[in-house]
């Protein structure tokens, strides 16, 4: 199976023992969780013996598409296997009466072209002249980004998996990264791949995975821009791991597809050039935000009125940690970008270059999920559920941005519940069977001043931390850093 998405290739086969040992004192935090509902496992309704990890979402036309990484078929007894793909897709069946449910997109047309996500001509015809022993694979990686209602664009990276020999650990080379344009079609979920020069990969592999974490887009950055960097459109903004952390690209939206077209962010001068970073590279000070992640999102919370980070790290503990942008940490002394937000009065989702105006705060932990055998990963959030202000306003004509219908009625009712007050996780379980993907639901403590239900009958609940009513002011809760 897949193992894991970039940068964690090498460290997933050893399990990391790590003690922390913190004698700071509590630290006030915007965000604070009153408890985590574990949902189960996500079932496909009409292939009840397929198994696949990843889990990647996007609401296009009113409709969820998921993704998925190496995917297989089973025999509906025995061990046998019927087809092996890279990436799958599948619709959310019914999100607001069986939030696990999905239907499976043809997976005849999947064996066709290696996937869901195609293959080039001569990534089939490597896969077919090896026959398994070395495959090409791709791997989506990440949330797609809607560009409008209809379509969404993912970068997804281009791996050569060697299993080597039965007792040897696979080993993954990451050989780039290809651009997908997505749409809901009436048949099912459609992946167009952009080619350039009649290659398959838009950004080479001696680059940062640009865009294989996150990507969010926004109004045109205007105070982070060099003279000739505004262009007056849309700006990208692209999130890729290394060795050190998180690194940042921007791009105008009209040309992700061209690399010669991008900034790249430099944290020890705070501004963009066109310098790329070095994706090997031994400096630590010239990292947008350090750390190790091996998956999750970037995204703008209507809750917190802020953008969140959730991931999971490259430590095998299954651990959900969270960051927020703290709009009372400003990195530079910006006239307009300053306490409290863009001319002190908070941002919107279209004010992505708030990304590299604030600081992130330190990270705590949201949810430890409960593996099953071994350790789970490829942890994932999917905004687009319990949020009618899921799409950016940058992407609509006025900038009044356009509401998406509320997803997840059977789980939390619409009536009176606030946007973002609830996020959709996902991550991988390694079970006997195979490969699955589980869910869970996480309900945010109440913000000082606003009201919201609190508390839920029946469920598998895991809670937690810190316990309700630790009010600090009138914006933040206190909650211990657990980081």
């Amino acid at each position: 199976m897949t193992a894991f998405t970039l940068n964690s290739f090498a460290i997933i086969a050893v399990i990391l023992l790590v003690t922390v040992a913190s004698t700071s004192t509590p630290q006030k935090s915007l965000v604070a969780v009153s408890h985590v509902k574990a949902l189960g496992v996500q079932q496909s309704q009409q292939i009840p013996n397929i198994y696949r990890d990843g889990g990647y979402s996007v609401l296009l036309n009113g409709k969820v598409i998921w993704l998925y990484d190496d995917t297989q078929i089973n025999v509906e007894e025995g061990d046998g296997i019927i087809s092996f793909f890279s990436n799958s897709a599948a619709f959310s069946a019914d999100p607001n009466r069986d939030i696990l449910a999905v239907d499976d997109a043809d997976s005849a047309h999947a064996n066709a072209t290696g996937g869901w996500i195609p293959f080039t001509e001569s990534e089939l015809a490597f896969n077919r002249e090896y026959d398994g022993s070395v495959r090409v694979a791709i791997w989506p990686g990440t949330n797609p980004t809607p560009i409008n209602e209809s379509t969404a664009f993912l970068f997804a990276p281009i791996v050569y998996v060697d299993p080597k020999l039965r007792h040897e650990k696979t080993m993954f080379s990451y050989r780039g990264m290809a651009l997908i344009n997505i749409q809901a079609s009436a048949d099912g979920p459609v992946a167009i791949r952009k080619l350039k020069k009649g290659r398959g990969k838009v950004i080479p592999e001696s680059f940062v995975a640009y865009g294989g974490f996150a990507s969010i887009i926004g109004s045109p950055s205007v105070a982070s821009s060099d003279d000739g960097q505004v262009s007056g459109e849309p700006d990208v903004y692209l999130f890729g791991m290394d060795a050190h952390g998180l690194q940042l690209a921007r791009v105008p939206l009209s040309q992700i597809g061209e690399v010669d077209r991008f900034h790249y962010y430099h944290s020890s001068h705070s501004r963009f050039t066109d310098r790329p970073h070095a994706p090997q590279s031994k400096e630590h000070s010239d990292v947008y935000l350090a750390g190790t992640f091996s998956s999750g999102a970037i995204f703008f919370s209507p809750c917190y009125h802020t953008f969140l980070l959730v991931y999971f790290n490259k430590i095998a503990d299954s651990t959900f940690w969270i960051r927020y942008l703290d709009l009372e940490a400003p990195i530079s002394p910006s006239t307009i970008w300053r306490k409290g937000g863009k001319n002190g009065e908070g941002i919107r989702a279209v004010d992505a270059e708030a990304l590299v105006m604030y600081r992130w705060s330190e990270q705590q932990i949201l949810y430890r999920s409960v593996p099953e055998e071994n350790f789970n990963y490829a942890g994932q959030v999917h905004p687009e559920f319990f949020n009618r202000e899921y799409y950016s306003s940058a992407l609509f004509q006025g900038g009044s941005g356009g509401k998406s219908p509320w997803l997840g009625a059977g789980e939390v009712s619409e009536e009176g519940t606030q946007d973002g007050k609830h996020l959709l996780l996902s991550w991988t379980a390694v079970t006997h069977e195979g490969y699955v993907i589980k869910l869970a639901r996480v309900e945010f403590e109440d913000l000082p001043g606003s009201e919201g239900n609190g508390t839920e009958t029946g469920g598998n609940e895991n809670h937690g931390s810190p316990s309700k009513g630790s009010k600090v002011s009138s914006l933040k809760l206190l909650l211990t850093n657990l980081g």
